[in-house]
Order: C-alpha cells, then structure tokens, then sequence
C-alpha cells in the first residue's frame, strides 16, 4: 500500500522528494505488513480466478493474508466475494 502511495504521489505531483515524505507519513499511521511467497500465490489465484489485475490483486491478496476483509477505495476492482469494500465518498458523506 505504500508503495501505491508513492506511485499515485509521483503521477500526480512529479516530485520525488514530496512523495517520498508522503509515503513515509503514512508508514507511520498504519501497520506495514510483509509481501511474501504466500502473499504472491493469493494474488495470482485471484487474478486467474477473479479478474483482478497486477497491483490491485497484491493489495487485494496482502489484505485477506493478514485479516482483512474490508478495503477503502474507489476502485471496484476490490469488490471481490471474500473481501469487501467501502467508497470513501461514501464515508465523507456519513459524517
């Protein structure tokens, strides 16, 4: 997930330095966990089954390996039978 955060910052900034310190202020608000062998079959077995494709199966396979079941996003790429998602617009307009 961070590197996603790195890789959406670039694309829309241009500047390395600014993505990079964005990057690492989010490691520190979340629990970074590791992307291992496990993690890569989960991710493939849902892009062969499911339809998911590259980044998004990592996120998608990294998340069920370590509990989660629930994602924040936009993308409806994640709205996967074992896992669930929730739009953040809809978050925004709840408050």
């Amino acid at each position: 997930m961070i590197q996603e955060v790195v890789h959406h910052r670039l694309r829309m900034t241009g500047d390395s330095g600014l993505a990079v310190a964005d990057a690492r202020d989010v490691a520190e608000l979340v629990t970074v966990v590791p992307f291992d062998e496990p993690v890569l079959a989960r991710a493939l077995e849902l892009i062969e089954h499911t339809g998911i494709r590259g980044r998004d199966a990592v996120h998608a396979a990294t998340a069920l390996a370590h509990g989660v079941d629930c994602v924040v996003s936009t993308d409806p790429a994640f709205d996967l039978p074992e896992l669930s998602r929730v739009d953040p617009v809809a978050l925004s307009n709840a408050a």
